[in-house]
Parts: C-alpha cells; sequence; structure tokens
C-alpha cells in the first residue's frame, strides 16, 4: 500500500472551545450580576476574563506548536493570510456593537 501524508491537516479534538463558553458565560453572568449590584459580581467578571485569557494563551500556544512542528502546509497558509486580512473588518465591528452596547443600557435600565 502507498501511504501518503492527506492533503489537508485535521487537527485533534480540542478542550479549548468549551473553556471559552464557560470563560464566556461567566463574564456574561458578571456583567450581569454587576448590574444588580450582587456582592460576587467581581469575583465572577475575574474568573470569566481568566478563563477566556487562559483559553487563548492555551490555544495559540497549540497552534503555534503544531504550526513549527510543520503540520500546515501551503493551503492552510493562504487561508491564515485571508482570514487576517479580515480582522481588522472584524474588530471594527465589534467596536460599533460595544459601543451600541454602551448607549443602550443607560435606555434599558429605565424600562
Amino acid at each position: 500500500m502507498n501511504h501518503q501524508q492527506p492533503a489537508y491537516y485535521v487537527p485533534d479534538k480540542s478542550t479549548w472551545p468549551l473553556l471559552g463558553a464557560v470563560g464566556l458565560f461567566c463574564s456574561v453572568w458578571g456583567i450581569a450580576s454587576l448590574l444588580h449590584q450582587a456582592s460576587y459580581a467581581f469575583w465572577l467578571l475575574g474568573a470569566g476574563t481568566c478563563l477566556i485569557g487562559g483559553m487563548m494563551v492555551g490555544w495559540f500556544h497549540l497552534v503555534i506548536q503544531e504550526s513549527q512542528a510543520g503540520l500546515y502546509n501551503a493551503q492552510i497558509d493562504g487561508l491564515v493570510a485571508e482570514a487576517l486580512n479580515f480582522q481588522p473588518i472584524l474588530y471594527c465591528g465589534l467596536i460599533f456593537m460595544q459601543l451600541g452596547l454602551c448607549l443602550s443600557i443607560p435606555i434599558l435600565a429605565n424600562i
């Protein structure tokens, strides 16, 4: 049999998205608790922020290790380059979403 290296790298299953989802849930719950002036709000918000930060560091570490091991090919490199071209657009969209949220919170608080 002729064994060939696959044309496209498929990474192993990862727990990083689950950790990010838990961190995001804790952060949102912390922000909602902060609006209701709960005593545990800052702890929950801090825990969620730390979980998201840890997820980002761990996931980027894994991706860098995979890249340095030579598991990515030219097709993956092209996809990453295209994704990085859209990063400023997505970043500006997130800024405008946050601005809209900040402007709507006082309106929602008066309902």
